[in-house]
């Protein structure tokens, strides 16, 4: 299980999906997915991992893709999950 709605007791993975040709800025998402992956005890939604990913569709179609731009843990940008 991903997500439980209701409780925050299940939360493992949040997800943000933007398109490139999305114009909000870019601090905005890496904010929302450091406070979300935060240790509950912390004031955050204890979700364990954070993945922001970019839907390239600045591109012709047979070249879209979606492409993990960072990921999160524990509130912060993690190497790797």
């Amino acid at each position: 299980m991903v997500h439980q709605r209701r409780t925050d007791i299940n939360n493992l993975l949040i997800v943000e999906i933007k398109k490139r040709s999305n114009l909000e800025p870019q601090e905005y998402d890496d904010l929302k997915l450091k406070l979300f992956t935060e240790n509950k005890h912390d004031e955050g939604y204890g979700y364990k991992y954070g993945a922001w990913v970019v839907a390239e569709d600045k591109c012709s179609p047979k070249h879209r893709e979606l492409r993990i731009v960072k990921k999160y843990k524990d509130g912060v940008i993690a190497p790797t999950i």
